[in-house]
């Protein structure tokens, strides 16, 4: 099986390499992010409306394989992934009143951060990845959380979004894929 390593803190990414390059492994790819963070009593501060006739509520596992199919970061074992996170972690989703489309989303994932923040594309530009980014802060917070996110250093729109709620950068991080060393890998079912 390949290695994934995601959100290492820099301090610790020489460790890391030492590892790839000790067992001879091929990087599939190493991206750097910013890591983003807002103190809960800050956080709280972000409730917001939704806009006319849309609605805020937590999302649900139907809505995983739009998610996982919406998500660029998608790859073998995500809908599991997704699934996983929308039934155990604070989430929130922007839906349309009429019909009952899903249009912005977050989930907070493992370790965390904030992620799989996703606006479809026929709803972008109009401020609703702000939208879903204050629901859920608010949410952590309200449950006594701080608030973190990882960023792409490309990723300059939604760097300027949590600029622009508060968020400060205090941190950088590495997100890491090695190939599989013994044939392609599969998930056990159901995973």
């Amino acid at each position: 099986m390949g290695l994934k390593c995601s959100s290492i803190p820099f301090r610790h990414v020489d460790a890391l390499e030492g590892i790839v390059e000790s067992k001879k492994l091929s990087l599939v790819f190493r991206d750097s992010t910013d890591l983003f963070y807002l103190k809960a009593e800050e956080a709280l501060k972000l409730k917001v409306n939704p806009p006319a006739g849309f609605i805020l509520r937590s999302l649900n596992v139907a809505d995983a394989p739009l998610i996982n199919e919406e998500w660029p970061n998608h790859h073998m074992g995500s809908l599991f992934f997704i699934e996983r996170q929308i039934r155990m972690c604070v989430s929130a989703g922007l839906y349309r009143e009429d019909p009952q489309e899903l249009v912005a989303w977050c989930i907070r994932l493992q370790g965390g951060y904030l992620g799989a923040l996703q606006v479809k594309n026929s709803y972008q530009r109009r401020g609703f990845g702000s939208v879903v980014t204050r629901e859920i802060s608010y949410r952590l917070a309200f449950q006594g959380h701080d608030v973190m996110a990882l960023v792409g250093h490309s990723n300059k729109p939604s760097a300027g979004m949590f600029n622009k709620l508060g968020f400060q950068v205090i941190d950088q991080c590495l997100w890491l894929r090695t190939e599989p060393t013994k044939g392609d890998f599969t998930w056990p079912e159901g995973e």
